[in-house]
């Protein structure tokens, strides 16, 4: 099994159009607005997903329904993560559907088989990373991202600003990745990552 090899900033082209197609520049980005209304993937909650296959959320490889670990989708403080990991399934949609169709997975069952394969073991990190920093740049556009960040340090009085400029760019990040998150819609680590990754 073959898995191309992307750049991050291919990858990061691909999310921003998908995005431009299917949502349009507002945010946050409903990923389940997308899933079920634009795409027609069903969202079906499964009791025991998390606690006995260790993941929040499968897409299955016919790519006609996500299952979703139903503690999760009941639960109003996972909302985030949630939307982040929808928006990492739909990075498998869009950039690995010839794998994910030769895993065969149409169940859990069919996950706990996949799981036990060595060519899965092999290939899934590796998909799962270009499928996390897909998830990253739909939901946290670096262009406003950039322009969010800069709106709250304007909106700073001088004193503060000249203290907060100051500080190492790590630091920066971890005092604005609470509110920016907020906005954003989601994680306060997701978005550490995202400020992270933007030039200054």
């Amino acid at each position: 099994m073959q898995i191309s090899y992307l750049s991050d900033e291919k990858i990061k082209k691909i999310a921003n159009d998908f995005r431009a197609e299917f949502w349009g520049n507002s945010i946050p980005v409903e990923m389940e607005d997308i899933i079920e209304l634009k795409l027609k993937i069903d969202i079906v909650q499964s009791i025991g997903l998390k606690y006995f296959h260790g993941i929040d959320m499968l897409i299955k490889s016919d790519f006609k329904s996500i299952y979703v670990d139903n503690n999760n989708y009941l639960d109003d403080t996972q909302k985030n993560r949630l939307r982040y990991s929808y928006a990492h399934e739909i990075g498998h949609f869009v950039l690995h559907k010839d794998i994910y169709k030769k895993f065969g997975i149409k169940n859990e069952e069919d996950l706990c088989a996949a799981q036990e394969k060595k060519s899965y073991q092999k290939n899934i990190k590796r998909i799962d990373r270009q499928a996390e920093i897909f998830a990253g740049h739909l939901l946290i556009p670096e262009e406003r991202l950039r322009l969010e960040r800069n709106q709250i340090l304007e909106s700073l009085n001088t004193k503060l600003l000249s203290k907060i400029k100051s500080v190492s760019k790590e630091t920066l990040n971890q005092l604005l990745a609470s509110q920016l998150s907020i906005i954003f819609g989601v994680s306060y680590m997701a978005m550490f990552i995202a400020l992270d990754r933007i030039k200054t």
